[in-house]
């Protein structure tokens, strides 16, 4: 099963890398805009408005499904070991969820603008897919270096897709925040 998994996640990443490559190749014609910072960006990187609510319904739906994190006192930089293998538990439970959203992000085909902006989110949210998978084998494992280390990239790959669906229009309080 877990090569099953393992071949259905390396054909995901497949997918959306050549997406990646084919959204390249679009019009380089530009127009300036403001995001909803008020950081100039170009029209090329905004996504149409219709195609954004189709990705926040996919997003909200995968966010009611998923149930709330219930280790409050959990420090994920100083983690308890006992406490550290019930933490993966429970992200492991929770990634049948975001499995899903992927592929459901992919059946949702191209926007009408913004397609290259559209495919660096979905490489990145692939990216994050991935980076969870060590986090969980990781703290299953009891191991609390391989999970404190994952933090410093959970953290960047989350500030670049929040920086990236900012210029893609997303507003600041999309559900896809919490999924991405």
């Amino acid at each position: 099963m877990q090569t099953a998994r393992a071949v259905t996640v390396l054909a995901a990443v497949a997918v959306l890398a050549a997406v990646a490559v084919l959204a390249g190749c679009g019009s380089t014609k530009k127009q300036a805009s403001t995001n909803a910072s008020g950081t100039a960006t170009s029209a090329s990187t905004r996504i149409d408005a219709p195609f954004i609510a189709r990705v926040n319904a996919v997003c909200a739906r995968a966010a009611a499904g998923a149930p709330p994190f219930p280790y409050p006192n959990f420090d994920p930089v100083h983690p308890d070991l006992k406490l550290l293998p019930k933490v993966g538990a429970f992200f492991a439970r929770r990634q049948a969820i975001a499995d899903a959203v992927p592929r459901q992000l992919l059946r949702l085909g191209q926007p009408a603008t913004g397609q290259g902006t559209w495919a660096r989110i979905v490489v990145l949210a692939a990216r994050s897919r991935a980076i969870a998978d060590r986090q969980i084998r990781a703290a299953l494992a009891s191991d609390v270096r391989g999970f404190v280390a994952t933090l410093s990239e959970v953290s960047q790959v989350s500030s670049q897709l929040g920086r990236l669906s900012s210029e893609a229009g997303f507003p600041s309080n999309t559900p896809c925040r919490m999924i991405f």
